[in-house]
């Protein structure tokens, strides 16, 4: 997995810091077709993979913009780390922790209207543009949650995959939800890493589709794909939590019709539970190699 677009070319970073962003524009120099060939060489040809090509993973590691190779996927020095979505901060933010909320009923809330979706992103970014700041999005929207770590004082490397568990309701027959990860820099600027989406009425799956019942929590679990990023010392980590990315994916209705011939909608109210009896949390792909926790500073 390496630095590359859609094109096989540098992505648009230009909201990265000027000495990242060239960092990743190197990193896609990388002779991609070289690795491919090489792969069909030793799987259809039997033949020895060069030095490039020898792990079965190699892995571009954001954060400190440095290759790296594994044995597997994810690496055996992966470990699972469950953080939790907690009450709200003095801030109106919630905090994500290693330790589960202790209240009993503890809950936080937004209206979703589906005449104003909630954007992926700020109106003048384009979708092919990744990284992206997203740190003005949220002040001008009233339906987005967020929970988010201390500033950390070490280097925290996530590598593999990521999912998100929420328990939620709503007052409507069907919604979404969509979440964000991102990496807050110490000057603000908030770098989307990751994100996911599910609809309701699919939570347990797309060949036994179901309505929640409006009021009623449900478990919901959203997949964040996978990643490979140090997030270094200063930073903070956030998970941002909607239900709409517009731009991105289609828009849900809400009313819990069919989606290819509604035309109507219906305002959501949609709680978030994050409590003893129901705790939402993010799973992540905490990574122990040496090479990325003892220099990411």
């Amino acid at each position: 997995m390496g630095a590359w677009d859609h094109y096989m070319q540098a992505p648009d970073c230009d909201d990265l810091p000027p000495e990242e962003a060239s960092q990743v524009e190197r990193a896609a120099l990388r002779d991609e077709l070289n690795d491919e060939l090489a792969w069909f060489d030793q799987h259809l040809k039997d033949m020895s993979p060069g030095p490039a090509t020898a792990e079965r993973v190699t892995l571009f590691i954001t954060g400190t913009y440095q290759w790296l190779d594994f044995d597997d996927w994810p690496p055996a020095s992966t470990k699972e780390t469950t953080y939790y979505l907690v009450v709200h901060k003095e801030n109106g933010y919630g905090c994500l922790q290693p330790i589960a909320a202790d209240g009993v009923t503890t809950s936080s809330s937004y209206t979703f209207d589906p005449r104003n979706p909630t954007p992926f992103a700020t109106k003048d970014l384009l979708l092919d543009k990744a990284p992206f700041d997203n740190s003005q999005l949220h002040s001008s929207r009233k339906d987005i949650l967020i929970f988010e770590t201390p500033v950390i004082d070490y280097s925290l490397a996530l590598v593999g995959e990521i999912s998100l568990v929420l328990y939620a309701s709503a007052d409507v027959p069907d919604f979404d939800l969509c979440a964000k990860l991102v990496d807050v820099y110490p000057d603000g600027r908030a770098i989307y890493l990751a994100d996911g989406i599910i609809r309701a009425r699919f939570r347990e799956g797309y060949r036994q589709p179901e309505n929640p019942q409006p009021g009623t929590n449900h478990r919901y679990t959203l997949d964040l794909w996978h990643i490979g990023h140090v997030l270094r010392s200063g930073h903070r980590l956030r998970v941002e939590l909607a239900s709409a990315a517009f731009g991105r994916f289609d828009v849900n209705p809400c009313t819990g019709t069919d989606l290819a011939t509604e035309t109507d909608c219906q305002i959501a109210n949609i709680t978030i539970q994050h409590n003893i009896t129901y705790p939402s949390h993010i799973i992540l792909p905490v990574c122990e190699d040496a090479r990325l926790t003892n220099g990411g500073s």
